[in-house]
Parts: structure tokens; sequence; C-alpha cells
């Protein structure tokens, strides 16, 4: 028994520095705030955002453009009042198809 404990006890003398930089490069990977795993984790929740704040941008540019157009051409503001808010003329009939 005793010499079990001297062969483990010179093995971790003998490649103790191998042994400190296994531990440092798995507390690296796996613990801590900043390891490997967390930071993969969070490139890919940041590209998911960059990915939505541009969906967001087309959708205000494409919202930015059709308030110009309605703003401008009275024509315009008509059919998007027909279509969309369901208005329509006096003596009129409206029909509504829902796809």
């Amino acid at each position: 028994m005793m010499k079990k404990i001297k062969a483990a006890g010179s093995f971790i003398l003998r490649h103790w520095f191998g042994i400190l930089c296994l531990a440092f490069i798995l507390f690296m990977c796996f613990g801590g705030e900043y390891s490997v795993k967390n930071i993969i984790s969070m490139r890919s929740q940041e590209a998911a955002l960059r990915k939505e704040i541009e969906e967001y941008k087309d959708s205000i540019n494409n919202f930015e453009r059709r308030i110009d157009e309605v703003s401008v051409d009275s024509e315009q503001l008509e059919r998007y009042a027909r279509e969309r808010l369901h208005m329509h003329r006096v003596n009129e009939d409206l029909y509504i198809i829902e796809e």
C-alpha cells in the first residue's frame, strides 16, 4: 500500500507542471463564467440577435417606405384604407375574403 502512495506521489512530483496545465485547460473549457462552452453559446445568441436586428431594420424600412407612399399620394392612402382597414364608400358593399 505504501509503495502505491509513493509511486503516486513521485508521479505527481515529476509531472506537476503537466497536471497543472491539464487542470487549467479543463477549467477554461468547462468551468467559470468565460469558459469556451459559454463563449460559444454567447456567440450563437449574438448571431441570432444580429439577424433579428436586420429583420427589424428591414421591417422599419418597409414601413417608412409605405408611410412615404401614403403621405404623398392620396390614391395610395385610399387603397391602403380599403385593403387594410376595410373601409368603404357610402352605398358600397364590402366583401372580405380571408385566405
